[in-house]
């Protein structure tokens, strides 16, 4: 079994005590001291005891049943009045039968050879089974099974409730860099005026679906938009934004989502994709034809083994589109680029 925290929550139990041959005075009955009522967080848990002068050595016991019957576990003659267990040597007796509880005494030997016992404890074992710091029972943790998800985790916009508030991607802190990749842009078609067939493509390179809604489109002068409705965008999928969202006016090109307050020059220009909370998600300077493409009546494209924040950055990275989409301009908004090196 994986290696794991435990959380003890211990409920006292008292059974009497049972002494066996010698005399009262002589017997050695430990008195348990820790893990008391309540919850203790420990790796390698310690229990401690307190036996007195009369007392040589101790064993612990510990059982699923209050009876130490069936399936029970006793360590060896320690003289110390404490037992830390190595975490890898609790974790080895966590079957599944101690889920409910375990019991838990002293057995004390007396310097005359006699032999007494403590009280019997019962706690509750609440392991952490990810070993983010938090369980079910203590700390709350609504999937122990994935330490990224943990009460006072950040929020991110993955579908999870990963702060484990109840409210998935509340608050989450927005798509991060290279969570989308712009792979295409058409900044001059010929089929339609620049002000009528202008777009550009936005990559999904994520493993979740994205929404789109609250994005910030911006230039490096004046340029920009907020996306104001929702545009899911599959894992690994695209979306196409564009100036003019009717096919039959833009060029035949399917548009996600129409902007305005934003045009694609045809020198040197910047798409830059920022969240809400100004992160930078990721972005592309192109210049006039000396590292970029520089094409009329294709978009610029970026190679399709290139999806990637940096390698976009690049004008190595990006050619001019060579499949049509109507009978003057090239490209592929919203589906896979053509490749740079066929």
């Amino acid at each position: 079994m994986g290696s794991s925290r435990v959380v003890l929550a211990s409920l006292s139990v008292g059974v009497g005590l049972l002494l066996q041959a010698g005399s009262a005075s002589a017997a050695c009955v430990p008195e348990l001291l820790h893990p008391k009522r309540g919850s203790v967080r420990v790796n390698s848990p310690v229990f401690a005891w307190s036996g007195g002068p009369g007392c040589a050595s101790y064993r612990v016991w510990f059982s699923p049943s209050g009876d130490f019957g069936g399936d029970s576990w006793v360590t060896a003659s320690q003289v110390r009045d404490t037992l830390r267990l190595r975490e890898e040597t609790w974790d080895a007796h966590q079957a599944s039968d101690w889920a409910d509880g375990v019991s838990w005494k002293v057995e004390g030997l007396s310097v005359d050879g006699s032999i007494g016992y403590s009280d019997t404890w019962r706690f509750r074992m609440d392991p952490d089974l990810d070993d983010d710091g938090a369980s079910q029972d203590a700390g709350g943790d609504c999937d122990d099974f994935d330490p990224d998800v943990r009460p006072g985790a950040a929020e991110v916009c993955d579908g999870l409730d990963d702060d484990c508030d109840g409210v998935p991607d509340d608050g989450c802190t927005g798509l991060g860099y290279g969570a989308l990749i712009i792979t295409e842009v058409m900044r001059d078609p010929t089929f339609v005026a620049d002000a009528a067939g202008e777009w550009f493509e936005v990559y999904n390179a994520t493993s979740t679906t994205v929404d789109l809604l609250g994005l910030n489109v911006t230039d490096l002068d004046t340029d920009g938009f907020v996306v104001g409705s929702s545009v899911p965008v599959a894992p690994g999928g695209f979306a196409v934004l564009g100036v003019n969202g009717d096919p039959g006016m833009n060029g035949w090109v399917a548009i996600d989502y129409q902007y305005s307050s934003f045009t694609l020059a045809n020198g040197a220009d910047e798409i830059v994709l920022t969240t809400s909370a100004g992160e930078l998600v990721d972005d592309v300077a192109w210049d006039a034809g000396v590292e970029f493409p520089d094409p009329s009546g294709a978009s610029m494209t970026l190679d399709p083994s290139l999806y990637d924040p940096a390698a976009n950055s690049l004008g190595s990275s990006w050619c001019a589109a060579v499949s049509y989409y109507n009978e003057d301009d090239q490209g592929t908004p919203g589906s896979g680029n053509d490749s740079c090196w066929p």
